[in-house]
């Protein structure tokens, strides 16, 4: 699959609150094994990713969000079982408010977010000198299996309006804490 890569900019340097915001049609689960682990976005300190069957803490079939804190201990918060599926095109929005609280959408609805690994608390690690993937991780080895139209990247957690007002390509004006928008268009 394809992957890019953006340099590294004081504006994405997010060690706060945050939003990530994409839409994309999964083949397969990523390229590690049964899981998958397939990155729609990762730099590093925080990356989003589906997790396809059989590991030992996520649930079948989900979407995962880990973060490295301050403390540089991870701590993950994910979709229920089930909650994406291969051969399909979903809509994801998660928010983080740079305490304690992760809340993800697919496909419009709020699913309910379990927190699997470690304790998400008081933001995230200092990543401003790492780059930023899209469909591939820091490493080189979590390839997503898969078509992404579109990651957007804010340094605030968006209400559930504000993320439903952005949900096509061009969404609404409100673009206020955007600090990423990368649209991939074939043909």
């Amino acid at each position: 699959g394809s992957q890019v890569k953006v340099e590294p900019t004081d504006s994405l340097s997010i060690t706060g609150a945050f939003t990530i915001e994409s839409r994309f049609y999964m083949r397969g689960n990523g390229e590690y094994g049964e899981p998958g682990f397939g990155r729609i976005l990762d730099k590093n300190q925080i990356s989003l990713f589906s997790n396809g069957k059989g590991h030992a803490i996520y649930p079948d079939n989900s979407l995962v969000l880990a973060i490295f804190g301050p403390d540089q201990q991870m701590a993950t918060a994910n979709s229920p079982s089930g909650s994406l599926q291969t051969g399909k095109w979903h809509h994801v929005a998660v928010t983080y408010d740079g305490a304690t609280k992760v809340r993800i959408w697919i496909d419009g609805t709020e699913v309910e977010t379990s927190y699997n690994v470690g304790k998400i608390m008081g933001g995230v690690a200092d990543n401003r000198q790492q780059p930023l993937y899209i469909g591939e991780s820091a490493n080189g080895d979590r390839a997503f299996d898969g078509l992404i139209d579109y990651v957007r990247l804010w340094n605030q957690a968006r209400t559930p309006e504000q993320v439903f007002s952005f949900q096509t390509p061009f969404g609404s004006s409100d673009k206020t804490g955007l600090v990423g928008a990368w649209e991939f268009f074939e043909g």
